[in-house]
């Protein structure tokens, strides 16, 4: 393979390929996975400090500020990741009152974008009608559109 090519493959593979999914996607999807995403919430407030968890369709990682992963905390989640169907990263504030499902992430740290739906106990800043037209979807941060209480689409890049 020649070295051009190669580096365009490899450029493809570190920058992602593909789009977000539409908000509609997403709507759809929440709505038919509130139950899960709500259980997922629940069970992270009851063990405080989990700040990852990673779900590749068959295995779960559960990562938190302290050395030890709370170990009875997988069999709870690992029914409610099988429920949604896809591989999905959450990230959770240590006491969980912001709960952040990607369902989407695109390209490296700088210069990447992710998509997916958030649980907020608070109306976050930003707010847009669709993250999917929004001229502020440009800007190097993070708008949300309501889903309902507590629960919003975000988009960041």
């Amino acid at each position: 393979m020649r070295p051009l090519a190669l580096l365009g493959l490899m450029t493809l593979a570190l920058v992602g390929c593909g789009k977000h999914p539409k908000d509609a996607a997403l709507q759809a999807s929440f709505q038919r996975n509130y139950l899960a995403l709500s259980n997922i919430v629940t069970e992270l407030k009851a063990v405080p400090k989990v700040e990852r968890v990673e779900w590749d369709g068959a295995a779960i990682i559960v990562g938190n500020s302290q050395t030890n992963p709370p170990t009875t905390l997988t069999p709870k989640l690992v029914p409610h990741f099988k429920a949604i169907g896809q591989p999905l990263l959450v990230t959770s504030a240590s006491d969980a009152s912001q709960v952040w499902f990607y369902f989407s992430r695109r390209g490296l740290s700088v210069g990447g974008s992710m998509k997916g739906i958030i649980y907020q106990e608070t109306i976050p800043n930003r707010i847009v009608q669709d993250t999917d037209v929004s001229s502020r979807t440009n800007a190097p941060f993070t708008v949300f559109r309501p889903l309902q209480t507590n629960w919003f689409i975000f988009y960041s890049r």
